[in-house]
């Protein structure tokens, strides 16, 4: 029997950003007025969509190098990292998510038991004919040029530069090309079960008070300040000395934590 796996992910939210929504769906443009502090500027980890849809909570666009490898029973644990307030970072725990099932970007719209996904945000890919084509709900500048890495089970960019033929639809076309609909989703990329539906009943999100963990100040510009609030939480989060007990590494990355038993439990507690 495969042993679950449990991982922590930092996702990102910068309400200081002006988002230009006036020529995305009307759904989206309600998003960007109502948008709640816990929430990614693309709904992913899709806290709002699930919410006003009343689905479960899906993640299907970030970190799909952890996404590819998830399988049912797995487990999620969400912190956000909100820099409104730059260049003070907090970090809050959301909470945790259950794997009830992984589809591929396609089954959203191949099969009629995920046809509620197709009103979320956080998907890749529209229908045209028998094909699809590169969509997203977001404003246009922001679409993801790494589109098919991020649908595919390959995990770099470079092995699918042997699959995607540059013209017309190659992975860094320019972002014009977008409206001319000329970026189809080529039949040798192939694509991986990484569309992540959590389990309605098993997981548990704080989306209204979650819990501060810590605060980064990046006012150095080569090193930053840290406090943790739990500091309890930043040890069971951290318990190796070589570790520099934050979420980042050197080059400010985020960087997703595979976790025990034990710690994911002190988390939930904590909630």
């Amino acid at each position: 029997m495969n042993e679950r796996k449990i991982y922590c992910c930092v996702y990102l939210s910068d309400r200081s950003d002006k988002v230009d929504a006036s020529r995305s769906p009307v759904e989206y443009q309600q998003f960007v007025r109502e948008r709640p502090p816990t929430s990614d500027v693309g709904d992913d980890p899709s806290f709002f969509c699930a919410t006003r849809l009343k689905g479960p909570v899906t993640w299907g666009i970030c970190r799909h190098n952890v996404r590819n490898i998830l399988r049912n029973h797995d487990e999620i644990h969400f912190v956000l990292c909100d820099k409104t307030n730059r260049p003070t970072w907090e970090y809050y725990y959301v909470g945790h998510g259950v794997v009830a099932t992984t589809i591929t970007h396609e089954e959203i719209f191949t099969k009629s038991e995920f046809r509620l996904f197709r009103e979320y945000f956080n998907t890749l890919l529209e229908p045209r004919g028998k094909r699809f084509i590169h969509f997203e709900k977001l404003p246009l500048g922001m679409w993801h040029d790494d589109w098919v890495m991020r649908l595919s089970s390959v995990h770099r960019l470079g092995q699918l530069d042997l699959l995607v033929p540059k013209t017309p639809c190659g992975i860094r076309e320019a972002k014009t090309k977008h409206l001319e609909g000329v970026e189809f989703l080529n039949s040798k990329v192939p694509l991986g079960s990484n569309y992540i539906v959590f389990d309605q009943h098993l997981s548990r999100f704080s989306l209204e008070k979650p819990l501060h963990l810590c605060t980064l100040d990046w006012r150095d510009r080569y090193r930053f300040a840290s406090y943790w609030h739990r500091r309890d939480l930043r040890e069971a989060l951290f318990p190796s000395l070589r570790s520099n007990g934050e979420f980042t590494n050197a080059s400010r990355q985020h960087v997703a934590l595979k976790m025990s038993g034990e710690c994911a439990y002190e988390l939930k507690e904590a909630l």
